[in-house]
């Protein structure tokens, strides 16, 4: 026990004057770094809870995982700072209120480090292979024992308060409350094991990838449009899997030869290191599921989806069919989701790249008239924002088990009580001791942590569960399905749709107050980050590695989208001679791979825009306009140049920032990259400024030396490249021509570069910033089953880019 709750107050001696003005000042310091501590985490949790509102209307792309990892770390250095309170016989009189407050710490900082990915991995499951281990709790263990020991200690102090009075009140509700937070991670423990047994959860991957396998083999076998007729599955394939041998046995006496329905499906290399044809693979495990095809019927479908789920004709005149449409994409990208998903936990996409997967892609996505270019990256948002949002703990806990959810919630409601009731009780008895002069402050410290629990749990149940994407998809499903008695009919599906409608108009009234007060809402535009290799030698952007953003234009999304289209369509008709490469800008020599090409072309790009807009040659210009531009010329002038420009620059973001992400080696883009700034740093040194030595980097008059020098003496052959392709672009007889060519080539480029077998660099870039371009692009290239460089002539069925 602490030795200073074995002696009393009176009988202790009295200290040194100075050493009391030393003490009082450091323990005044000390309680002032708890009160900022307690204040940050009440502000983090409030900001959290109004950003994580805000990040289901605005999309996935807001501060929201910033905060949580702030918010983490305040935890993180809480529990330290009141232990060593709980230790120092200064603050014997507030022993009580530390406790508490270490407790609830404890509790919230697990509820944190819940919404934060851990530092073992981004989309740990999937690179963990998706098994519990018992063993990573084993810090939540430690943590709540020590705290245990603490109380063990230190609540023998309310004893001997009570001139001679037991205060047996004080140590049972510690006692009540260290065994709730002892529970809670048991029920941590246990929702984590179930999720992982739960077929609607983890092991729902192993079951897709046996469901597809039969969808595919079915076709393949005679049912040609089993994928054309929508066969994507949304929810409900769980039902199909028979779990037990009695089962089998009532299934075949109900139905008299029901073993003819259960079938073995087999998918063939699982495991580490599968690609997208598994036939390429050796020594990859098989994953053998027994189903049972009689219950097929209750398994929804894209295809049921479509049909049963539309808005009444009289709701039109207020929303037309966008409503209807939206529903209908939200469960078209919740199937997709799963699809993807066996691509980061190692299974292989036996649908992907066949003909029938790829006309079902061009009739619901691809489609380029009436705008389908939003559809279609819109589509792809909502399906990386279910990917990123499943890899959250929160999510595959309600998808195993709604009584886990609800279950979770109700301990929450009688842990808050029970911890108001224990800081009533701990105030009473603090207050008839006649302890401290800080009841107010601690009672204050008490209820802004009670504010915070209640701020994260109901930030968690509005996010995570009742106002998700998946809890929509859910209650679409259950509209859909064809189950249920009258009660069912009459009563609860006139309640789920009320609560859809609300749902709705309550994100329509969001909006709508987002709009009155000038902030943007519309989470279908896309901003792409920008890096230009003349600025990023300069000083201010080598200290600072921030990139701006810009809006990618509608045109530019839709001509990315009509070249997909193309590329789809072109290999469902058995174009054989296609050969979709980069064409229309000729580089014969240092361009010889895409980090080569994307640095020449780039470096090109900026060249030709520094001529025509930034440092406008008047005589050339005078020269060369022989006539004046028309108001549509002068729109698609404009345009091309905009479009081809955002996108060089965004393509040069990815070699300067995420290298991972492009075809090339890491190490190649590196090295590259590096010789094209040491041969930007050495042009820079070639020309002395005009106004002044130092202003050197800020009038940017070097750059000239770029447009005027002869490429025989550039020396970075990439550089080279880029120089000569300038030349001829310069040379052109309209400039409209040659930003025509560029943009041709930008949007052709962020799709030759989007394929790529590098799981884990877009696992990354979804955990970092929810993805961008490059990922939506390559999720749907994994869907449709275009790749770069087909192995050999007998790949199936792939679109060559």
């Amino acid at each position: 026990m602490s030795f200073y709750l074995n002696i009393s107050r009176q009988a202790a001696p009295a200290p040194q004057p100075a050493c009391t003005n030393v003490t009082k000042l450091s323990n005044e310091l000390l309680e002032a770094k708890v009160v900022f501590a307690v204040v940050v985490m009440a502000i983090l949790a409030g900001v959290m809870s109004v950003v994580g509102v805000e990040r289901l209307i605005r999309g996935r792309f807001t501060l929201f995982s910033t905060v949580r990892f702030l918010l983490r770390s305040s935890f993180l250095l809480s529990l330290p700072l009141l232990s060593s309170m709980s230790r120092d016989p200064a603050h014997a009189d507030s022993v009580l209120f530390v406790l508490l407050w270490m407790l609830l710490i404890e509790l919230l900082s697990k509820k944190a480090f819940a919404m934060v990915r851990s530092s073992g991995g981004e989309f740990s499951r999937a690179t963990a292979g998706g098994r519990f281990r018992l063993t990573d709790h084993y810090g939540e263990v430690t943590n709540l024992a020590w705290i245990g020991w603490l109380i063990f200690q230190n609540t023998y102090y309310s004893k001997s308060l009570n001139n001679g009075g037991e205060g047996k009140t004080v140590v049972a509700m510690f006692a009540v409350l260290w065994s709730l937070v002892l529970t809670k991670l048991v029920q941590r423990v246990f929702n984590e094991r179930k999720a992982q047994e739960s077929l609607t959860a983890a092991g729902n991957t192993h079951l897709i990838a046996g469901y597809m396998q039969h969808v595919v083999e079915n076709a393949s076998s005679g049912d040609a449009d089993a994928l054309a007729r929508c066969k994507y599955v949304v929810m409900g394939e769980e039902k199909l899997v028979v779990h037990t041998a009695n089962k089998k046995k009532m299934k075949k006496k109900r139905d008299g030869g029901g073993d003819d329905n259960v079938v073995t499906i087999t998918t063939h290399g699982c495991g580490y290191g599968v690609g997208r044809y598994p036939n390429h693979q050796s020594e990859q495990k098989h994953v053998n599921l027994l189903v049972d095809l009689a219950k097929s019927g209750e398994v929804v479908t894209i295809d049921e989806i479509t049909n049963k789920i539309k808005v009444p004709d009289w709701c039109c005149c207020f929303t037309g069919r966008r409503f209807t449409d939206h529903m209908h994409q939200l469960c078209f990208s919740f199937s997709l989701f799963k699809l993807l998903r066996r691509r980061f936990e190692h299974y292989p996409m036996v649908e992907a790249g066949t003909k029938t997967s790829k006309q079902l892609l061009l009739d619901k996505l691809l489609a380029v008239e009436g705008g389908a270019a939003k559809k279609t990256f819109r589509v792809m948002r909502q399906e990386l924002d279910f990917l990123d949002s499943y890899y959250d703990p929160g999510a595959p806990v309600a998808m195993s088990s709604p009584w886990l959810f609800i279950f979770n919630y109700f301990f929450s409601l009688v842990f808050v009580s029970t911890y108001l009731v224990a800081v009533i009780i701990v105030l009473l008895e603090m207050k008839n001791a006649q302890l401290s002069n800080n009841l107010p402050l601690y009672f204050a410290i008490s209820i802004l942590l009670v504010a915070t629990l209640i701020a994260v749990e109901f930030t968690e149940l509005l996010t995570s569960y009742i106002l998700s994407n998946w809890f929509m998809v859910h209650l679409l499903c259950l509209l859909a399905g064809d189950g249920g008695g009258l009660i069912w009919t009459w009563a609860f599906k006139p309640a789920i749709r009320l609560f859809i409608a609300g749902r709705y108009l309550l994100f329509y009234s969001f909006q709508c107050m987002l709009w009155l007060s000038c902030r943007g809402t519309n989470v279908d535009t896309i901003k792409i980050k920008q890096v230009s290799i003349l600025r990023v030698c300069e000083p201010i952007h080598k200290l600072l590695s921030w990139s701006p953003q810009v809006k990618l234009a509608t045109d530019g999304e839709t001509a990315i989208v009509k070249f997909l289209e193309k590329v789809v369509r072109d290999s469902v008709d058995d174009n054989k001679d296609l050969q979709c490469m980069l064409s229309g800008l000729e580089l014969k020599k240092g361009a010889e791979t895409a980090t080569q090409v994307i640095l020449a072309c780039h470096l090109a790009t900026e060249l030709l825009e520094m001529k025509h807009v930034v440092m406008v040659d008047k005589k050339a210009k005078k020269k060369k306009a022989t006539r004046k531009m028309n108001r549509d010329e002068r729109r698609d002038y404009r345009l091309h140049r905009g479009v081809a420009t955002a996108l060089s620059r965004y393509c040069m973001y990815l070699v300067a920032r995420s290298p991972e992400l492009l075809p090339d080696n890491e190490r190649w883009v590196s090295d590259r990259y590096g010789d094209m700034k040491d041969f930007l740093k050495e042009a820079s040194r070639r020309r002395c400024c005009c106004c002044c030595p130092f202003r050197l980097w800020k009038c940017g008059c070097w750059r000239t030396v770029l447009m005027d020098m002869d490429a025989d003496d550039v020396a970075d052959p990439a550089a080279k490249a880029g120089v000569k392709l300038f030349r001829e672009l310069d040379k052109a007889d309209a400039a409209s021509a040659a930003w025509e060519g560029l943009f041709d080539f930008w949007t052709k480029m962020v799709v030759y570069i989007a394929p790529s077998n590098d799981v884990e660099g877009h696992a990354s870039a979804l955990a970092g910033n929810g993805g961008d371009l490059i990922t939506y692009l390559w999720a749907l290239c994994t869907h449709a089953g275009i790749i770069r460089d087909p192995s050999d002539d007998k790949s199936p069925e792939g679109g060559q880019v």
